[in-house]
């Protein structure tokens, strides 16, 4: 959801030297990103996300996960001809198409609404990629309109619920309408951290009076036009130090499914080929058998699955389809303070 569809999860925070294909060489990572892979995932560094895999720094399989989900180590296929640098970008091997740059997996916000750069007009890598025909539309013309607009933090030092707000002021310039705050859960737990010490908490304003937040001595209240701790969704799957504005509507997940007059392959294995468009069942015009045509296709429920978690219950999505957005201007992409001066090492996008 989050990604360029590049299977990209995460970036080494240091140089590895491989000197042969059997040691263990340890990456460290926030659990976040480390919840992506398991023990036998195949990796790959870049220097690019969207660079080929054929072109790749190195590449590996995962032997085992650090204790806290706070990394892995991996072993290396064959010894790189230098050293792994840091800032490499960490994807999941497989996700791009052989011999080319092309995305396999779907794309997502990242694609959508880019930070290449901090979208420095001075920045090659940047005008570069923003001119590059996506979905068969010149972004570079209008950014703002078409890439979605972007906040970047006046210094290390700002809050990240100014942070938040800055960008929703620019979502409502912009004629946006957002109602999803999308972030880590690791940066909305910082957030938290903030309403605490500060003992404040924004309220929308109602035909009541204002809530009202007992500071120990007096009461204190504050009234805001959007209530923005209401709007925060946290995600573990959202790259760290990055946040999304939202405007729900203009966003959708376009899915194939196969119908009665497409009988080829789609590569999904459980979605069957020839499977019949339900308005064309007469069998199923009651009940929720009419629903099942379609959510049977792409969804699979496997119980007692092992999860980083524990034992849970594990709902698979598998699909042909990508997700897409209707009016990017009704968006915004930020990042947040923590990562100032060091955006590089730190927020997943910020290569090309």
């Amino acid at each position: 959801f989050y990604s360029r569809g590049y299977g990209e999860f995460g970036i080494n925070p240091a140089a590895i030297t491989v000197a042969d294909t059997t040691t263990e060489y340890s990456v460290v990572l926030d659990p976040s990103a480390t919840q992506k892979v398991d023990k036998d995932t195949r990796i790959v560094f870049k220097t690019n996300i969207g660079d080929a895999e054929e072109s790749a720094l190195a590449t590996g399989v995962v032997t085992k996960l650090l204790p806290g989900m706070k990394g892995f180590k991996f072993r290396a296929d064959a010894v790189p001809s230098a050293a792994i640098p840091a800032g490499a970008i960490i994807c999941v091997k497989g996700s791009t198409v052989p011999g080319t740059s092309k995305p396999l997996l779907p794309i997502g916000l990242d694609a959508w609404f880019p930070i290449v750069k901090g979208r420095d007009e001075t920045e090659t890598d940047w005008t570069s990629f923003i001119a590059t025909t996506f979905c068969g539309e010149d972004r570079s013309t209008m950014v703002d309109r078409l890439a979605g607009a972007f906040y970047k933090p006046a210094s290390a030092s700002e809050k990240i619920l100014d942070s938040l707000q800055n960008a929703l002021l620019i979502n409502r310039a912009m004629g946006g309408d957002a109602d999803l705050i999308a972030m880590n859960l690791f940066d909305r737990a910082e957030a938290a951290k903030e309403i605490a010490v500060q003992n404040q908490y924004r309220s929308s304003t109602e035909s009541k009076s204002a809530r009202k937040v007992n500071v120990g001595f007096e009461d204190f209240s504050v009234s805001a036009s959007t209530n923005i701790v209401d709007l925060i969704v946290d995600d573990i799957d959202c790259p760290r130090y990055k946040f999304y504005v939202l405007t729900k509507s203009s966003i959708a997940m376009l899915i194939w499914l196969a119908k009665q007059d497409q009988n080829k392959d789609d590569g999904v294995g459980t979605m069957e080929p020839g499977k019949p468009d339900i308005n064309d069942v007469d069998d199923f015009a009651f009940g929720e058998g009419i629903s099942k045509l379609n959510v049977n296709d792409y969804v699979t429920v496997t119980d007692n699955a092992k999860t980083w978690r524990g034992p849970a219950v594990l709902v698979t999505l598998g699909f042909v389809g990508a997700l897409a957005c209707f009016d990017p201007s009704a968006n915004v992409v930020g990042y947040l303070p923590a990562a100032y001066g060091n955006e590089a090492s730190m927020i997943l996008g910020w290569t090309k």
